[in-house]
């Protein structure tokens, strides 16, 4: 949601220091887009607090679970994860 204000500010900026109007904000196509960010965001959210909002000082753990949680974080292979991150780079570096 940060990023969507972060993006509407600078609109406006760019709006009031330049001699033609460079706002995006009236298309249509910027405000679909705007809602559908915003929609994910909160989507994104809910999955977060959902899955991964328990109270693991609270609540008993089974020896499955804990396992499950240390091969993750301890036997997960950096590279397989860095490969996967290739592509979401070279979108990154396209804009």
């Amino acid at each position: 949601m940060a990023l969507a204000m972060l993006t509407t500010v600078m609109c406006s900026t760019l709006n009031m220091f330049s001699k033609e109007p460079l706002s995006i904000t009236d298309t249509l196509a910027y405000q679909c887009v705007s809602i559908v960010f915003v929609v994910l965001c909160m989507l994104f959210y809910i999955y977060t607090r959902k899955h991964y909002g328990c109270d693991w000082i609270g609540e008993t753990r089974t020896d499955k679970q804990i396992m499950y949680d240390y091969n993750i974080v301890f036997k997960s292979e950096a590279k397989k994860i860095t490969l996967k991150m290739i592509p979401l780079w070279g979108l990154c570096c396209l804009q």
